[in-house]
């Protein structure tokens, strides 16, 4: 079976691409520079794993993975505003929620790090697929 990434990769940048409110979005290996003192999205998808989902010949294959949303926002400004940018990414990808046959199986923040310049509020979203 082919590799099923690029779809998996399409349909959760468009449901991300379609939040309101979100800041410019860094997509993964695309030539990206951020302009100082504005905040910024910056994504990865992280395929975590294939494996058969029955036993038998040419059997269906469960896909997992996450996709890592990591908010940028200027250092120093306090924390308030890509906590917010955080709870709208994962209030998009709520548990449950199905995106293209993309079961989201959750979306959590992890603590905000200081990355030069700017303050950092990681989100990752856990997800599988069937195919």
């Amino acid at each position: 079976m082919a590799d099923i990434s690029a779809t998996i990769r399409q349909s959760l940048e468009t449901k991300l691409s379609q939040i309101s409110g979100l800041p410019t979005i860094a997509y993964e290996h695309t030539d990206f520079k951020p302009t100082v003192g504005t905040p910024f999205i910056m994504v990865r998808l992280m395929p975590t794993g294939r494996r058969a989902a029955v036993t038998g010949p040419s059997p269906q294959q469960r896909y997992d993975g996450i996709l890592a949303v990591d908010c940028y926002n200027p250092e120093g400004t306090g924390p308030a505003a890509a906590d917010a940018i955080a709870a709208k990414v994962m209030n998009a990808f709520d548990a449950a929620t199905s995106v293209d046959n993309i079961t989201i199986e959750y979306a959590e923040r992890d603590r905000g790090v200081i990355d030069g310049s700017w303050y950092v509020v990681p989100v990752n979203i856990g997800w599988h697929v069937y195919a």
